[in-house]
């Protein structure tokens, strides 16, 4: 314990003290009294005692620390260092880990070779099943029995991810000297640009009434374009001249720029000039699209499992389509599970989801024979590259396409609201090299023995058209199918057009307005009815 000032001493401090001033007068300070340099005396006492407690109990508290020795530097020892090679490092590495990378090689030999082994016995199995559904088929063809539907409709595979191999031309548009891509649409029958793209060129686009137009997309909706524009467009990849081309503006077009099939007809793109296609950027985007924008003029004659019919050659087209009309009325098996239906896009951004699928196992056209190539042989590596990618896929020769060894089975998607019955899409046009193989598809405008611009020509016509038409169904004598059909669909399209004219009337009208209007509508739809009643095209024969 710290030592105490002792209390009795108190009054012995003071005599002492001042017999001490007595005795030594100058030990004093003059008029400082005794009892406070005793009071001084204390404190200071105090403060030590203190700081010697303090000191003490930090002593016992921390661990004495051992004093370090300090050797001289003469008396240090280096450790021994020597040099190496880099072959004798790796030499001393590979005897540590030659044995662990020995057994580690041999077990992903077997691995690999298990592999195969499994591989090459599944993918026999399946060869074996196709050739021997083939030949089954081929004898019933020979026996003239119809051919039935695939088996493997019931259990139709998902579809692989789609690739971006839309077909897509470099030109140049106003002669700058930046190059864009086109892509290249044989469904779409004008040029079409979209709204922004024409901002960003500094195109001037025409809004006058005249310069307006109407098309009809693939899901069968009407839009209204904004406009047009003319301008200069060249391929770059051809030794064609500038040519100034009108483009119709789109508000909404999923692509900066749509090249209609007249101009792929004059520059004959999808014939002689195929390798000018190349693959569209990831600006494009990877959804399955249907560029369906106005009437396409490119029909050509199918015969789907025995039903002869008049498709649409549509390069546009990721995916060959059906109407479902169509497909109930000719009897086939659709394939409405989820996840075989896919979600597709339209010319004008919007988006639809089919109904299902259809898998056709013998597909012929025209320029063929009974039957034509597989489609594992037409395009084998369609689940990984694509048949429809540019520069991809090799041709069909004309003895493949008589060959009557195989036969050919295609998917189509059923779209509800299809314009036509069936569309044939890129992979099937690229891979058959249709366009090549049926001239009446590539016939550039103009020239002699079309008959589209026969078509046209007579169209215009106006009231002689119908004289015309009148004396034909009055002498029994009928056009051409394709004639018959196309006919068809523009009248189809221009009742459509007059019944939107209408609906975009009667949301500003009111009253007697109004009613009139309403009674315009039910009056057209009545004639169509009557006039159609027993049309091949629209009712079930």
């Amino acid at each position: 314990m710290s030592p105490a000032y002792p209390a009795d001493n108190y009054h012995d401090e003071i005599l002492n003290s001042e017999v001490m001033s007595q005795a030594h007068p100058q030990s004093c300070p003059p008029n400082v009294p005794v009892e406070k340099n005793i009071y001084r005396r204390m404190i200071k006492r105090s403060v030590t005692l203190l700081s010697e407690i303090i000191s003490s109990a930090d002593k016992q508290i921390r661990p004495k620390r051992e004093k370090q020795v300090l050797y001289p530097l003469s008396s240090t020892r280096k450790p021994e260092t020597r040099t190496i090679s880099q072959e004798h490092l790796v030499a001393k590495r590979k005897k540590r880990y030659g044995a662990l990378i020995f057994l580690t090689g041999k077990r992903i030999e077997a691995e690999y070779a298990s592999l195969l082994q499994n591989q090459s016995d599944v993918r026999t199995e399946k060869q074996e099943e196709k050739e021997a559904y083939h030949r089954a088929q081929l004898s019933k063809v020979a026996a003239g029995n119809h051919v039935p539907s695939s088996p493997c409709q019931h259990a139709s595979p998902a579809r692989p991810p789609l690739k971006n191999s839309r077909g897509g031309l470099r030109v140049i548009i106003n002669l700058a000297k930046k190059t864009d891509i086109g892509y290249a649409d044989s469904g779409s029958g004008k040029n079409i640009m979209s709204e922004a793209y024409a901002l960003q060129k500094g195109l001037i686009i025409r809004k006058g009434r005249k310069n307006v137009r109407l098309f009809q997309l693939g899901n069968g909706k009407l839009i209204s374009s904004v406009g047009r524009v003319r301008t200069y467009i060249k391929l770059t990849k051809s030794c064609r001249r500038p040519k100034k081309e009108w483009f119709h503006i789109l508000a909404n077009c999923p692509v900066p720029l749509i090249l209609g099939m007249p101009f792929l007809k004059e520059a004959q793109v999808l014939t002689e000039n195929r390798h000018l296609l190349e693959s569209c950027p990831p600006e494009f985007g990877t959804t399955v699209s249907v560029f369906w924008i106005g009437t396409p003029q490119n029909r050509i004659k199918c015969n789907l499992d025995g039903r002869n019919m008049i498709a649409v050659a549509d390069y546009g087209s990721d995916v060959n389509l059906m109407s479902l009309s169509y497909a109930k009325r000719e009897g086939h098996h659709i394939d409405r599970r989820r996840e075989v239906r896919t979600r597709l896009q339209f010319g004008d951004g919007s988006q639809a989801d089919t109904v299902g699928q259809v898998i056709v196992s013998n597909l012929t056209l025209d320029w063929r024979r009974p039957a034509t190539a597989t489609l594992e042989e037409m395009y084998p590596d369609h689940s990984t590259a694509g048949a429809g990618q540019p520069g991809s896929s090799p041709s069909l020769d004309r003895q493949t396409a008589q060959d009557a060894d195989a036969t050919f089975s295609a998917v189509f998607d059923v779209l509800p609201s299809l314009p036509c019955d069936v569309l044939l899409g890129r992979d099937f046009l690229w891979a058959t090299d249709a366009f090549n193989i049926c001239p009446v598809l590539a016939t550039p405008t103009g020239e002699e023995g079309c008959l589209y611009a026969e078509c046209n020509f007579t169209r215009s016509l106006g009231y002689i058209d119908k004289f015309l038409r009148w004396i034909r169904d009055d002498l029994g004598q009928s056009g051409s199918e394709l004639e018959d059909e196309k006919l068809h669909d523009e009248a189809r399209h221009e009742k459509a057009y007059k019944l939107w004219k209408i609906d975009v009337e009667l949301v500003r009208l009111s009253g007697q307005s109004k009613v009139k209007k309403e009674g315009e509508r039910k009056k057209i739809v009545k004639d169509w009815q009557n006039r159609h009643g027993s049309c091949r095209f629209c009712v079930s024969p």
